[in-house]
């Protein structure tokens, strides 16, 4: 996930990072680098959706729901063996991380969206938009890949913890520009204006 680092994207300005279930609409990658030339960096999506895990933004309830999942190797299309979710988690606690780290910065209005009072704080990283011509990118790409190597590759959780040791203003989605929500468990709803989200194996 070090973009900088690849070659065949050295003339790129902006990149975003897209899972493989996504099926990106028209105008979204137009809409993508429009962002990028007002200034916004690092847009997501909070994680939306019914699970009780979800509801908080906080980081320890993904911990939580990944070692019964595909993280934990408990399911068909488990990423091999049990990975250590919870002690990458612990390990950040150790380091002074906790959730909601950025509760009374000043900057918090603009950056968490619209009806994300709550959600901001964990992250939907299926779709990230990345900025390559700002240090701070760079830092983060770095700090996120290491994350992945070194702790999980359950990105939801570096993910956070990344924003918080480089203190990085993260553009979370829903916001004015597109102000829908998006449940990504229900397959039938169109609401995103930029893609649409498939079953893993599709």
């Amino acid at each position: 996930m070090q973009f900088y680092r690849v070659p065949e994207l050295a003339s790129c300005d902006v990149v975003v990072w897209l899972d493989a279930t996504l099926q990106i609409k028209p105008g979204f990658l137009e809409a993508m680098a429009d962002r990028a030339d007002r200034g916004q960096n690092f847009v997501v999506y909070v994680q939306d959706g019914p699970r009780r895990s979800w509801a908080n933004g906080e980081v320890k309830g993904e911990v939580g729901r990944s070692k019964y999942g595909k993280y934990g190797g408990k399911q068909p299309g488990s990423f091999g063996p049990p990975q250590r979710v919870e002690e990458q988690y612990e390990r950040y606690l150790a380091e002074g991380y906790r959730d909601k780290w950025f509760e009374n910065a000043p900057w918090l209005d603009e950056y968490r969206g619209v009806g994300n009072d709550l959600k901001y704080g964990l992250y939907m990283t299926c779709m990230v938009m990345f900025d390559l011509r700002k240090e701070e990118t760079k830092q983060f790409l770095d700090c996120w890949w290491k994350e992945n190597i070194v702790g999980s590759t359950q990105d939801q959780v570096g993910f956070p913890y990344c924003a918080w040791k480089l203190n990085t203003r993260i553009h979370a989605l829903p916001d004015k520009e597109a102000p829908m929500r998006w449940d990504p468990t229900n397959r039938e709803a169109d609401t995103n204006p930029y893609f649409r989200k498939l079953e893993h194996g599709l």
